[in-house]
This record gives structure tokens, sequence and C-alpha cells, in this order.
């Protein structure tokens, strides 16, 4: 984003500048490619850690990211929670719930073709799982790679949750949806 702005800055001066016609056209729309991609590297780098995680929690976080898919995605998302998250959680434990679920998300809308999906979160003791459920067209684990069929966020997700003593589950029926889940042990209240 440093860098996309300083370009700007030199656009805007190389503007001021330019005498000849094409040469300022030219450099107008460099000026509008560079403010668009500034735009979608804010967006990407709010997707990663936006600022109601931080400000207000995972659960708030990940209702309002299931609403913004509703409304980019044709498949609803409903969200479910549980009491045993009134508390927060640890930030480094929020993220990786809120990554998962956004991952997760992503694949419903790339690969399912779902007209649903339930996103669940809960706390039981010092354990918290969460799981995502689409009623896509699902398919045949048999026919996917010894990664489970999940690509390669699904991957990174499972190593940093396996990282955290956590576990992954994958499973998935043909023409009846795909369940994901993750389970991460030791969520102390934070």
């Amino acid at each position: 984003a440093q860098a996309l702005t300083s370009i700007l800055v030199r656009l805007r001066l190389l503007e001021r500048t330019a005498g000849d016609a094409e040469v300022l056209n030219n450099v107008e729309e460099l000026r509008e490619l560079t403010l668009g991609a500034l735009d979608s590297v804010r967006r990407m780098a709010m997707d990663l850690r936006p600022a109601a995680l931080d400000d207000l929690g995972l659960v708030p976080a990940l209702q309002a990211y299931a609403e913004r898919f509703s409304e980019t995605w044709p498949t609803k998302v409903i969200v479910r929670v549980t009491d045993g998250l009134r508390r927060r959680l640890p930030p480094d434990v929020e993220l990786v719930l809120y990554r998962v679920g956004q991952e997760a998300l992503t694949n419903v809308a790339k690969h399912s073709a779902a007209s649903l999906a339930r996103v669940s979160l809960s706390r039981r003791r010092n354990e918290v799982t969460l799981g995502i459920e689409d009623n896509g067209v699902g398919f045949e684990p048999a026919d996917k790679t010894q990664s489970n069929g999940t690509g390669l966020g699904l991957f990174i997700v499972r190593e940093a949750v396996e990282g955290m003593g956590g576990k992954v589950s994958v499973s998935s029926v043909v023409d009846k949806g795909t369940s994901f889940s993750l389970l991460l042990p030791k969520a102390r209240h934070g």
C-alpha cells in the first residue's frame, strides 16, 4: 500500500508537468489503475484481519463476514453461536477461526453451488469448534487427493490448526453437500 501511494504521488507530479496530451492521458490511466490496485490491497488487508476482529471480537467479525458473503454470493449464510463464546478468545485463536471460516466459505462460493451454508461456532470447556456445512453439489471423497480435496487455502488452514494442536475434518456426499469442521483444544479466555 505504501509503494502504491508513492507511485500515486509521483504520477500526480508527472501529471502536473506533462505537456504532451498523449503522455497526460497515459499518466491519468496509470493513476486510475494504481488507485484501483491500492483499493484492492486495502480491501484484502481488511479481509485478512478486519478491524471488527480486533475491536469487537470473533463472533461479530464472523457474523459481518457472513452477511457480506450472503450479499455477494447466491448462498445464504446462517451463523449460529453458543453461549460459551461470550468472552473473548486469545487473539491468535480468534484469527485462526476467522480465517478458517473465511476460507471455508470461499470454497463454498467457488465449488459447491450451494444455496445455503451454516456456520456454527461453539465452545465447551477449553475446546472451540467451528463448523461449516453447505447444501451444495458435494464431491466423492475417494476422488480427491490426500489433502481430502482441500485446495491450497484449506491446506494452509489445516497446517495452522494442527500447529495449534487442533484437528480439521472435511466430509462430503455427492449431491448432498460438504461439511467442514475444526476443533481447537485449550482455547483459553483472552
